[in-house]
């Protein structure tokens, strides 16, 4: 990414992810499944051991307060969770947010 405004914007983006991260935050998205008719919800929490819990969980979007599937994962660290998240299920950094917290 080059040194524009939109590339310092994007590096900031992402300082202030790992930092609400590293104080406790549950980075949280919502999207839809690439691929499916699902909708999908994931979090990322740091966990006891101090590596990343994942959970994702998939619903249809005409009855979201039923659960089709949903799985759990721990990781080593932030960064290899957003990994897994982008490469399994599609979802990006960018998507992720903690509610309430300012952009």
């Amino acid at each position: 990414m080059s040194n524009t405004r939109a590339g310092r914007r994007y590096r900031w983006r992402r300082r202030r992810l790992d930092d609400l991260y590293r104080d406790g935050a549950v980075l949280v998205a919502s999207t839809e499944q690439t691929g499916s008719s699902l909708l999908q919800t994931v979090s990322v929490r740091r966990n006891a051991e101090g590596g990343a819990h994942v959970h994702v969980e998939h619903y249809q979007a005409a009855n979201w307060d039923r659960t089709v599937d949903e799985t759990d994962r721990d990781v080593v660290d932030l960064q290899e969770a957003l990994e897994w998240l982008a490469s399994a299920w599609g979802v990006h950094w960018s998507q992720l947010e903690v509610p309430g917290a300012s952009a």
